[in-house]
């Protein structure tokens, strides 16, 4: 959600259950004071900072899942030797998805309100940056994907092209 840097963002459902949050950047993900949500559910929110309160914004309404999930894609992509970064993308918003490396496994569940996860920190999960040989993974549905997981080629699953070595000839 865009707000002002430094102010109080209040977020309702249904005209109640409050929740607030203060922030020191102009962009804040939030939790609403009510989970899970139910189709209709109606979202309103409002900023304070000092003593100037906003009016509530326009509502914004819960409608129904999606009948697909989209598969996560990774940026860059190619990896290289060394690399410790990357960006998920193609997130469908708010959804949980996966990250993994097929030879080490799933390094666990993320949700963002966006639809995309920047400088996703692979080297912390992997315990070093990314080598040649390594070969990243994000399923569409991770409930799924623990079904396939010992598959590459699993249902739902994008795989992203193995590691480079930038200083090798490519063979």
């Amino acid at each position: 959600m865009r707000h002002v840097p430094g102010a109080t963002l209040t977020v309702l459902v249904n005209g109640g259950n409050p929740a607030s949050y203060v922030s020191g950047s102009g962009w804040t993900g939030v939790f609403p004071g009510k989970s899970p949500f139910d189709l209709g559910d109606k979202f309103t929110a409002s900023i304070e900072l000092c003593s100037d309160k906003s009016p509530l914004s326009l509502e914004e309404v819960a409608v129904a899942a999606p009948a697909t999930v989209n598969s996560p894609t990774f940026k860059p992509a190619t990896l290289y030797n060394g690399q410790q970064l990357v960006t998920v993308e193609n997130i469908l918003h708010g959804a949980w998805f996966e990250v993994g490396e097929l030879a080490m496994g799933s390094f666990g569940k993320w949700s963002t309100p966006v639809s995309w996860w920047s400088e996703f920190d692979v080297a912390s999960q992997m315990g070093r940056p990314i080598a040649p040989g390594d070969q990243l993974f994000a399923p569409a549905d991770p409930v799924r994907h623990r079904q396939t997981q010992r598959s590459a080629e699993g249902a739902g699953m994008r795989r992203h092209p193995r590691a480079k070595n930038p200083h090798s000839s490519g063979r």
